[in-house]
């Protein structure tokens, strides 16, 4: 690993010890567009070895999704939570088909979709940050 590539894991790392809560959401999220993104990116080409890395990359995006479903609390987050489960359904089932057929049909959907979150997300946790500021 280079000194740069040491030095970007060290950022990273402090970076998600440092982050609220709403940070650590909205992380994740960026995680995931990067992910499927780079899949995109991967399977517009025409080598043949990108296939490992479209799998890999669609796979991590479903990690992060599956992390965001389990992570709701539906006794305290009600028919918001059901809402964002359904939606979550939604992303993991077109991530797993286009890893499957190996097509971006259905990609910028989800990333569209989880975009329109995250947005969401990091508004939400700059309002309560500059609460908690006042």
């Amino acid at each position: 690993m280079s000194p740069y590539q040491t030095a970007g894991v060290a950022y990273q790392a402090q970076a998600v010890e440092t982050a609220g809560p709403g940070q650590l959401v909205v992380m994740l999220y960026d995680g995931a567009i990067a992910a499927i993104a780079r899949a995109e990116h991967s399977m517009e080409s025409t080598d043949r070895n990108k296939i490992e890395v479209i799998n890999h990359e669609l796979t991590r995006a479903q990690d992060i999704v599956t992390e965001l479903m389990l992570s709701l609390d539906h006794d305290q987050g009600g028919s918001i939570a059901s809402n964002l489960a359904a939606i979550y359904e939604y992303c993991l089932s077109n991530l797993t088909q286009a890893n499957l057929e190996k097509s971006p049909r259905n990609l910028p959907h989800v990333k569209a979709q989880l975009g329109r979150l995250r947005d969401a997300f990091a508004d939400a946790s700059a309002q309560v940050a500059a609460a908690g500021a006042a």
